[in-house]
């Protein structure tokens, strides 16, 4: 399947509306972040800090990590937006707005990640993975 915007915009609404039971409108407003058309906007980042290093983990330590990243991510003072999301098994992840790259880059190492979905100059989106050996 071939993924154009209106593809991801049917997903993300798909998602919000059966996951998580949020509004049309929250999918609307994500859309328009991953756009660039939210001009408060200026980077993204994409992660969870669920299943370290893309291994099954068991659900209670995978609440307890989203927990403490949702928390780490008030303490460093960035919004974000909850979002489910997969990387080989289904996780809780967050859209993180106007994050630094080495922000990211620290959380992602914190919480063991195999890498995050980064965007800056939107709609431009890389994926980063994250070099453990280094």
């Amino acid at each position: 399947m071939k993924l154009t915007k209106q593809t991801l915009r049917s997903l993300i609404k798909e998602v919000v509306t059966e996951k998580k039971g949020k509004s049309v409108l929250l999918s609307e407003q994500i859309i328009d972040i991953l756009e660039g058309k939210n001009s408060s906007v200026s980077t993204i980042g994409i992660m969870s800090g669920q299943n370290p290093r893309a291994q099954p983990t068991a659900p209670d330590v995978n609440a307890r990590l989203d927990s403490e990243l949702k928390q780490d991510l008030m303490d460093i003072g960035l919004k974000f937006i909850a979002i489910g999301g997969m990387f080989g098994s289904p996780e809780d992840s967050v859209l993180i707005l106007n994050p630094t790259r080495d922000q990211m880059h620290d959380l992602n190492r914190k919480y063991q990640q195999w890498g995050y979905v980064w965007g800056q100059d939107l709609p431009k989106f890389m994926m980063m993975q994250i070099n453990y050996d280094s």
